[in-house]
């Protein structure tokens, strides 16, 4: 049990629909995924196909200063997004204080 089923809304792009980005760079990434931090802020964390899951989650944190836990639990979620998808590019909107329950969990785990 992946456990990421019931927090996450998943829209793919449809056949003829253009996505928002008109650059040739957009049409390289697998998974864009807004992430709601504190308050009204939303960040946008853009998994592509040259990248490593845990790069990105790792760039993700340190730009937008969370804390380092928050890493491995967001590394994981691309993962999985990235495994359970059928067609590129998936947009994802996430709260990221579901992500912060992983990150207890994660950190939780980690100790002795």
């Amino acid at each position: 049990s992946q456990g990421h089923g019931s927090m996450r809304s998943v829209r793919s792009v449809q056949k003829g629909e253009e996505p928002a980005l008109g650059s040739g760079v957009f049409e390289t990434v697998l998974i864009e995924a807004s992430l709601q931090l504190d308050g009204a802020h939303v960040g946008v964390c853009q998994l592509g196909v040259a990248d490593s899951c845990k790069a990105v989650a790792a760039r993700f944190v340190a730009d937008h200063s969370l804390k380092p836990c928050f890493e491995a639990p967001l590394a994981e979620y691309l993962l999985v997004l990235e495994a359970e998808s059928d067609e590129f590019p998936v947009f994802v909107s996430e709260d990221l204080g579901e992500l912060r329950t992983q990150c207890r969990a994660h950190t939780d785990q980690a100790a002795p």
